[in-house]
């Protein structure tokens, strides 16, 4: 018998590491010392007699260990059977069950009186179980097993209890990537009441990281993918206090799963990015530009209401392909207003082509810089116009003083063709070169981290 009990004693620690859901069961069932009931053993009699023996005087407000400074070593194990993120409220829901396997030396009895009889049940409200608490809780009613689960307990005092939970915590979304993000939400149990040196929770086969077995989950068809579920084992101080303290943090990564998102985000999306594309394209001074910058402009405005209409109302972060549709309604804006000024210039500009723009300007713009712009043309006109019309200035104010009619000077070059009227276009048209530069940038940088996140 003392052999056995040390056989058993070497087990206890290790019965998580060895055994799944099934196999504990098992364990109590069968693989103990006790073997089968001996003949004409009622069980239910049996077993009111072992519960009227370890119940007696059978504090449940008392750790199990009585001895000074003794530790209640709890074995936890999570079997997630659904897992739920809601964008609305952002708050994870587990349904889990938590198996929790600790001993109490109290429940203890010999299987030779009792007819050979191994286990019992025992319920919730009759024996100590471990205060376990959800410490970042989204709800404010607590976390609380179901109270309905009964507890199974072997003659060695074993005990085993299964019971089925769900916790709720509050997991901020970074949209960042959205509709193809990744979200990271954390749970912390920890016992309530009691300091680790008096109830000690541990991981099974005593390690402080593991990875949770998906093997119950059955809801694996709907928004979120779940993929990987860790539990980690910390352990700290706090400075007021020497004791140590011990929480059991699990993390859960999920992937949005949204095959959808292909036809009605990112297909259409690229549709107005390639239409905003061939708007950059068309010559700066074109009603074509105009009216296929009016069509980008309406669309871009369109999808980014339908956007905000999809995206989580929350989150700490704004998505990417809303800052780039966002830009790309600012940026073909733009386009189509310097487009209207170009044409305004060609056809009514009056008074700004009488005004010349700055001369540094004009330099700068019919430097090579001109051929970056791809407006080596533009910058030509300009070149040859402005000497022209220097030598005509110079020639109408000689005219004038021999004439003596200054006015008559004066209306006669009101009505020559308006001058600095390519200066000005080639502002306008560098203006938009510019802004269709920026938009490609902003377009090739925000596909590139796309692609990044999806390999």
């Amino acid at each position: 018998m003392t052999s056995r009990r040390r056989q058993m004693d070497g087990m206890a620690p290790r019965v998580g590491s060895l055994l799944t859901i099934a196999g504990l069961i098992f364990f109590f069932v069968f693989c103990v010392e006790a073997g089968d009931l001996e003949e004409g053993t009622d069980w239910w009699d049996m077993a009111q007699k072992i519960k009227a023996k370890i119940l007696k005087d059978y504090d449940i407000s008392a750790l199990p260990n009585r001895d000074f400074n003794g530790t209640t070593n709890v074995t936890l194990y999570i079997y997630p059977r659904s897992i739920w993120l809601d964008d609305a409220t952002q708050i994870l829901t587990i349904s889990s069950i938590n198996i929790m396997i600790w001993r109490d030396n109290r429940l203890r009895w010999k299987p030779k009186e009792f007819g050979k009889m191994g286990y019992i049940r025992l319920s919730p409200q009759e024996i100590w179980k471990p205060d376990l608490t959800l410490l970042n809780n989204a709800e404010m009613k607590g976390f609380s097993h179901n109270a309905s689960s009964f507890l199974l307990v072997n003659y060695y005092g074993i005990v085993f209890w299964p019971p089925a939970a769900e916790m709720k915590v509050d997991c901020p979304q970074d949209l960042t990537y959205w509709p193809y993000d990744r979200q990271t939400c954390h749970l912390s149990l920890a016992s309530w009441t009691t300091n680790g040196f008096q109830l000690n929770l541990q991981l099974h086969g005593g390690k402080n990281a593991s990875k949770v077995k998906l093997s119950m989950y059955h809801n694996k068809f709907h928004h979120w993918r779940v993929e990987n579920v860790t539990m980690t084992r910390n352990v700290f101080k706090y400075d007021c206090c020497p004791e140590t303290y011990v929480t059991l943090d699990v993390t859960a990564v999920l992937a949005r799963n949204s095959p959808s998102f292909i036809f009605s985000v990112i297909l259409p999306g690229l549709a107005i990015a390639l239409l905003t594309l061939i708007q950059f394209s068309l010559a700066f001074d074109s009603s074509q530009k105009l009216a296929l910058g009016c069509l980008a402009s309406f669309l871009a405005c369109l999808y980014v209401i339908f956007l905000a209409m999809s995206v989580p109302p929350l989150g700490t972060s704004c998505p990417i392909i809303l800052k780039f549709f966002g830009q790309t309604l600012v940026l073909a804006v733009l386009s189509v207003a310097l487009t209207c000024v170009v044409l305004k210039l060609s056809f009514l500009g009056i008074s700004l082509s009488t005004t010349p723009p700055p001369p540094q300007l004009i330099v700068v713009l019919t430097s090579p810089l001109a051929r970056v712009l791809l407006l080596q043309d533009v910058a030509s006109k300009v070149k040859t116009s402005f000497g022209m019309e220097e030598e005509e200035q110079e020639g109408e104010e000689e005219e004038a003083e021999v004439a003596g009619d200054k006015v008559e000077a004066q209306q006669g070059a009101d009505t020559k063709k308006p001058r600095h009227l390519d200066s000005w276009r080639l502002v306008a048209a560098s203006l938009d070169r510019v802004i269709a530069f920026i938009y490609i940038v902003i377009f090739f940088v925000s596909a590139i981290v796309y692609v990044a996140r999806l390999a």
